[in-house]
């Protein structure tokens, strides 16, 4: 199966796997999807309610057009083992609390999840992560929040008015602040 992905996202995503091969020694995690089209996810969905009920896919499985692998970003994970055995991640706790521990370094986070899922509307997914980039990952996973509730924050930190500063966990340093957009074109200031 061909899988797509963001080419910044793919980069960091490939760091990740790199660094959980290295602490780990094991090297099964398989991307199971990423970017979807409007029309693959009209199937999954389509799927999901065939199968169960459409209450029970729209716990699980966003609606066509509000899916985010429409936007390249998004990847659900798998395992398949050496021994041929294909395994899911709510089976293996350890690969969970390796990412759990390690994605936001990567800039990747827990989509869904699982004390959030009445913010987020979708239920846990301990296989679904999205890449937002490290300060944004680091500020969430350092104060618990999903990106629903990191959106939300962000709106207070206007350019006018204070910004949101970061120091990762590596040292690093980051200003962050929100500009509304504003009609068709929205400048956005850059401070030198």
């Amino acid at each position: 199966t061909l899988v797509s992905f963001d080419k910044s996202a793919m980069t960091k995503f490939n760091e990740m796997m790199q660094a959980f091969d290295n602490d780990t020694g094991k090297h099964d995690i398989l991307v199971n999807s990423s970017y979807r089209t409007y029309e693959e996810q009209d199937e999954v969905y389509q799927i999901k309610v065939d199968q169960y009920s459409e209450e029970y896919a729209s716990l699980f499985v966003a609606m066509p057009g509000y899916s985010e692998h429409h936007t390249g970003l998004a990847v659900d994970l798998t395992i398949y083992t050496d021994k041929n055995e294909s395994k899911t991640f709510a089976d293996n706790t350890d690969y969970i609390d390796w990412m759990t521990s390690n994605a936001h370094k990567f800039g990747f986070i827990l989509r869904y999840p699982s004390d959030k899922t009445d913010i987020t509307k979708i239920g846990y997914e301990s296989w679904h992560y999205r890449y937002i980039g490290k300060p944004h990952a680091y500020y969430m996973v350092a104060n618990n929040l999903c990106l629903e509730e990191y959106i939300e924050a962000l709106r207070s930190f206007t350019f006018d008015g204070k910004h949101l500063n970061i120091t990762d966990d590596e040292g690093y340093k980051w200003e962050i602040y929100f500009v509304p957009a504003t009609g068709e074109t929205t400048e956005v200031p850059v401070p030198k």
